[in-house]
This record gives C-alpha cells, sequence and structure tokens, in this order.
C-alpha cells in the first residue's frame, strides 16, 4: 500500500471519529453547503433562474465544503495529538 493509500485512510478514519464525536457539527460543515447548493438549484430551476450562475455557485460551494471538512479533519486530528496521553 502506498503513503498516499495510508493518508486517505488515515484521514477517512479521522474524518469518522470526528463525526462520532461531533455529529451535529460534522454533519452541518460537511454536507450543510452541498445540501444548500442543490435547494438554489431547485429554486433556480422553479423560478426560471440562471442555471450556469447556479451550477458555478453549486461546484464552488462543493469544492468549498470539501476544503472545509479536510481543514476540519485536520484541525481534529492536531488536536488529538495535543492531548496528552495520561487523560489529564
Amino acid at each position: 500500500m502506498s503513503s498516499i493509500d495510508n493518508r486517505s485512510a488515515d484521514e477517512a478514519e479521522a474524518f469518522l471519529e470526528m463525526a462520532r464525536e461531533f455529529p451535529a457539527r460534522t454533519a452541518i460543515f460537511t454536507f450543510g453547503l452541498p445540501v444548500f447548493s442543490a435547494l438554489q438549484f431547485v429554486n433556480g430551476v422553479v423560478h426560471d433562474g440562471s442555471l450556469p450562475y447556479i451550477a458555478a455557485f453549486g461546484a464552488v460551494a462543493v469544492a468549498f465544503s470539501v476544503i472545509l471538512t479536510r481543514y476540519h479533519v485536520a484541525a481534529y486530528r492536531r488536536k488529538k495529538l495535543d492531548r496528552p496521553r495520561d487523560g489529564r
């Protein structure tokens, strides 16, 4: 297994641990923006909005959500490493 595969597995494991420890916060910043952009798309279809702009907004929102999630996973892993081992 390459180091990239190991890093992805570690990141996925940290994401699941973070989701167990902070479920609401993880759901908001991981799924909130993509859901919001999907609702914006539906709103644009219903009200004859400019679909290319809405699609661009959706793509940016999903990309930002991915970056934000990766940042929070990295911060969670760092905080977990900074905790003392003896539980104090």
